[in-house]
């Protein structure tokens, strides 16, 4: 993938998309610390959103972790 900037910074914004994800996720499965009885409010704060909203940010951040993954695991990478 060429990308109108240095590869180097691509990487680290890449995982740092990764982390952000991830939580999302884990936010609104209510797993990991979100699932504990003290932060169980912010999952039901996230489930109270509309769909409108809801739906979009996940499939954005499952995108963004399959990307991420995959670009880890090498199946394709960012060109100097």
């Amino acid at each position: 993938m060429t990308l109108p900037f240095a590869a180097e910074i691509a990487t680290p914004l890449l995982l740092i998309a990764l982390v952000i994800s991830a939580a999302l996720l884990m936010l609104q499965l209510a797993v990991g610390p979100f699932g504990h009885m003290k932060f169980l409010h912010l999952h039901q704060s996230y489930i109270k959103q509309p769909k409108a909203l809801r739906y979009p940010l996940t499939t954005i951040a499952i995108t963004i972790i399959v990307l991420a993954v995959s670009h880890l695991l090498g199946i394709w990478g960012f060109q100097r």
